[in-house]
């Protein structure tokens, strides 16, 4: 399960949406903090890809916990992002966010991210829990 996850931040940092693709269920749905729930693939891939050609993403996530019985899991995390435009033209922002991940076991065994419900912090600098540079606890 939690190798999913990591796959998905990692991918996600790098703006690669050919490596995320496989890692959702096609019926997935994204429930974005300031935006309309992104339902299948298609529909969150063209969501994400803008951002992803224009700013260049680093994260730090932190594990709060994760529960899981049969083929469902849910896993809560903090996420911190840093977000620089690739043209240079202002300096990073430093977005926030509370995920909850739900994932569901395929037929062959894979976990897929089935939900992602993300909520924004207010708050707009870093973390000191996800502090860039500084390994998390």
């Amino acid at each position: 399960m939690v190798r999913v996850v990591d796959a998905f931040i990692e991918a996600f940092a790098r703006g690669d949406t050919a490596t995320i693709k496989p890692l959702f269920w096609e019926d997935a749905i994204v429930y974005p903090s300031n935006d309309r729930d992104r339902v299948g693939w298609e529909d969150i891939s063209g969501y994400w890809a803008p951002p992803f050609e224009t700013v260049n993403i680093e994260l730090r996530v932190n594990l709060i916990g994760a529960v899981h019985s049969g083929d469902l899991a849910v896993m809560e995390m903090v996420t911190c992002a840093k977000v620089t435009p690739k043209d240079g033209s202002n300096g990073p922002v430093h977005p926030n966010y509370r995920d909850m991940v739900v994932l569901r076991r395929g037929d062959d065994g894979n976990w897929r991210i089935a939900r992602n419900l993300s909520q924004a912090y207010p708050r707009q600098a870093p973390m000191p829990d996800c502090a860039f540079g500084v390994e998390p606890r």
